[in-house]
């Protein structure tokens, strides 16, 4: 159907205007001619003379030779006899003039289609675009679909067939297209979501749109269980992979330090809640963490001891061969009687007091003390 029809001209089309008799073609055929130039095929409006509009209706052949001019005083007099007489110019400018009065054309000089009906014609082939978009898309999606399918589930289904398909509330997608309005976004709305549990791995849907999908939504709701059945079974996978990791490495940094590390890691300790360091490293990261932490405090305080230990064995061993040079044999009892030592004048053996370089002077200047006294 014409657009000058479709958005609603054809009432202006017909319409008596005089001067029949100089045309080759009807009243309808003219006018309607002449009306759909007005309608551009872009957004600008065209204007046009009205001596341009009877030249292009001439190059058509549109009216007769004989009546393509008429003398002015030869056509007031014909109209004297006859009101209806009117040369083809007129008939033209008659038609042109009855336009702008119903609003269809404005005239300053020269004729254009009004804004209203421009406007009109700028939202019909706006609708169109539409609809055609929507078509398109719409049986370019149905037929992937459909494609996709076996045959015997498919079966002589076609798009254009399943668009015509009355779906819940008695309305087909096809139907929708040429409402044109917000009915097509909600009916097609399902539709994204049977393509994503087709296409892109998504959620089994129940609502099928009348799709020969039936089958196809049993095999997607398996797919979907062994998927999580698969998923499940490879998350325990690597959460074994993950514990072994952890135990390995706690067992590994243990043993780098000596077997007693080893035993260590397998004691329950109460900072770890009657856990032991192994079960805590297992159980998670943060316990793993936790426990490597501890454990490294434990071998640094382990070495810090032994470090002492070995400092005050040194001390000791050199106090004992500085007293031998001052007291010779009287060194031993002297290295095991108490006396007055420290601050606090406790009484402690020189053996046992002597851990530092000051408790070693100490002790020295009291064994000197006591050779001056047997003296």
């Amino acid at each position: 159907m014409s657009a000058a029809i479709r958005i609603g001209l054809g009432a202006h089309i017909g319409c008596p205007v005089g001067g029949a008799g100089g045309f080759r073609v009807t009243e309808r055929e003219w006018q309607f001619a002449l009306l759909r130039t007005f309608l551009p095929k872009d957004a600008e409006r065209s204007s046009y003379r009205h001596k341009a509009l009877f030249d292009w209706l001439k190059k058509q052949k549109f009216t007769r030779a004989d009546f393509d001019y008429i003398r002015p005083e030869l056509e007031d007099a014909a109209r004297g006899r006859n009101d209806q007489f009117r040369s083809p110019y007129r008939a033209v400018e008659a038609y042109l003039d009855k336009l702008v009065e119903r609003g269809i054309l404005q005239k300053h000089r020269s004729y254009w289609l009004s804004k209203s009906v421009f406007d009109g014609l700028l939202d019909l082939r706006a609708s169109d675009q539409r609809k055609a978009s929507r078509r398109t898309n719409l049986t370019g999606r149905i037929e992937r679909i459909l494609a996709s399918l076996p045959d015997q589930e498919s079966g002589d289904l076609t798009a254009d067939e399943w668009l015509k398909l009355p779906q819940d509330g008695g309305l087909s997608f096809d139907a929708a297209i040429e409402a044109d309005d917000g009915t097509f976004d909600e009916m097609v709305a399902p539709l994204h979501k049977i393509e994503a549990m087709m296409f892109r791995n998504g959620m089994s849907v129940l609502q099928a749109l009348r799709l020969p999908i039936e089958r196809e939504q049993e095999r997607q709701v398996n797919a979907r269980k062994l998927e999580a059945e698969a998923k499940g079974l490879a998350k325990a996978e690597s959460l074994r992979l993950a514990m072994d990791g952890r135990r390995q490495r706690i067992q590994s940094t243990a043993s780098a330090h000596g077997g007693e590390w080893t035993l260590w890691i397998q004691t329950a300790h109460l900072f770890l809640n009657g856990k032991t360091p192994l079960e805590a490293a297992i159980e998670g990261e943060d316990g793993m963490n936790h426990a490597l932490a501890l454990l490294r405090d434990a071998v640094d305080k382990r070495a810090r001891e032994r470090s002492k230990a070995e400092e005050i064995h040194r001390w000791r061993i050199t106090l004992e061969r500085e007293v031998f040079t001052i007291l010779g044999s009287a060194a031993q009892p002297f290295l095991n009687s108490p006396y007055s030592l420290g601050p606090n004048g406790r009484k402690f053996r020189p053996r046992d007091h002597c851990v530092s370089e000051a408790t070693f002077r100490e002790c020295v200047d009291l064994a000197k003390e006591v050779l001056k006294k047997r003296r």
